[in-house]
């Protein structure tokens, strides 16, 4: 963390409420106050700019173009993609800047996708349009299509364009709290290898959600997110943040802030290593069985016994999506939440998915059916559901304390 800049007061500018949460971030990199100034119009954008008590600014939606009437300077890259998204106040003057291309080239090479020789479609045609676009043809993209409601390449002509290799989103469809929206399909892109969405709330859109199930390479915004942070941080500063400390702030932020959950087959004790978790990271804990027996008013056997499972499922998948659409909490799922596509879904939207393997011969039996070979037979059906849905696997240990400090080891460690 840079220090020594506790006097300079700084503050995002715009009106997207769900990107307010990146002042945490910020805090991480640097000591300089930075607040959220949610602001609409343009007599209000003037008059925070005109605030002479603020060191500097990022501007997001909708007043990235907006602002450069009000600078004094602006970079060449700001002047190129017609976007400021970073205003500095120096001796009186105010400069602007675009990080938005440089953090989408860092994405592209630290997640090693090479836009080369390929095809690209850019969904949405505003200022991260364009600034994305820039990236693109600097990396050398043979062709770089954008996509927009109006103009010649618009959703209707989509088809003429499924030889693209790389689709990346700058639209907001798809952002927190319009978890469900896409802006397109992903039937007949038969030659897609990479799918970009530089929304970061939540880190899967529905989009990447999609690619992941037609085995596409799907890549969040997040990492745009963290590289702008470090490039706007060096501009307030003038000092350079080391690319470690970018990195170890990041991943501290992102596992602080997604939600932990925890999947596997019924008796390898999810509940009490959730409870564990909870203590040891002073998080809620929510257990989506208990959380249906309250909804309910009944046991899980007497649901079953005198509705069916379809009730139970979809009391589970309504408690699944409640719980998971917030952040930091430790969520214990039912051994079968699995098996519908939509809590998969639900749980990976905001969350780390542990999937917590035990040898079948250590589960609680008492939790199956005593036909013989029940466990073996859930099992194979279940593991491969287990292993698609989760982002990490641990191994139970011997205590519930042993299995959570594994897990805590392997978050922070990602």
């Amino acid at each position: 963390m840079l220090t020594g800049f506790k006097d300079l007061k700084c503050a995002l500018v715009g009106n997207i409420p769900t990107r307010a949460f990146s002042a945490r971030l910020h805090a991480l990199v640097a000591d300089y106050s930075y607040e959220y100034e949610q602001t609409d119009d343009l007599p209000s954008l003037e008059k925070i700019i005109k605030d002479e008590s603020y060191a500097a600014y990022t501007v997001t939606y909708p007043f990235k173009e907006a602002v450069i009437p009000y600078l004094d300077e602006i970079s060449d890259t700001a002047r190129r993609v017609r976007s400021v998204n970073t205003v500095i106040r120096r001796d009186g003057r105010l400069y602007g800047y675009n990080t938005d291309a440089a953090s989408f080239t860092a994405l592209l090479q630290k997640n090693r996708i090479e836009p080369a020789g390929k095809k690209v479609i850019v969904l949405g045609s505003g200022a991260t349009s364009r600034a994305v676009s820039a990236s693109l043809a600097d990396a050398g993209a043979a062709d770089v299509v954008v996509i927009s409601r109006h103009g010649e390449d618009d959703y209707a002509s989509l088809d003429l364009h499924d030889d693209a290799a790389i689709i990346v989103n700058t639209t907001p469809v798809g952002e927190a709290p319009h978890f469900g929206d896409s802006p397109i399909g992903l039937f007949g892109f038969d030659s897609l290898e990479t799918v970009i969405d530089v929304i970061y709330d939540p880190f899967r859109t529905e989009l990447l959600l999609l690619a992941e199930q037609n085995g596409i390479g799907a890549v969040g915004g997040y990492d745009m997110l963290l590289y702008h942070t470090k490039m706007t941080c060096e501009l307030i500063t003038g000092k350079k943040l080391s690319g470690i400390a970018t990195l170890r702030a990041g991943a501290s932020f992102e596992a602080d802030i997604k939600n932990i959950v925890l999947v596997g087959m019924p008796g390898c004790g999810k509940s009490v290593i959730a409870e564990e978790l909870g203590k040891m990271l002073s998080r809620p804990v929510y257990d989506t069985d208990t959380e249906v027996r309250h909804a309910e008013g009944l046991e899980i056997a007497e649901i079953y016994e005198l509705y069916g499972e379809d009730r139970f499922r979809i009391r589970e998948e309504e408690v699944i999506r409640n719980v998971s659409r917030g952040t930091g909490a430790v969520i214990a799922c039912g051994a079968g939440a699995i098996l519908r596509v939509e809590n998969i879904k639900e749980l990976r939207r905001k969350s780390t998915v542990v999937f917590l393997l035990r040898d079948t011969d250590k589960l609680e039996t008492s939790r199956f059916s005593s036909a013989e070979g029940a466990v073996a037979k859930i099992y194979e059906e279940r593991l491969p559901l287990y292993l698609a849905a989760a982002d990490i696997t641990v191994e139970v240990g011997e205590t519930p304390k042993d299995t959570a400090k594994a897990i805590v080891k392997a978050l922070y460690k990602r």
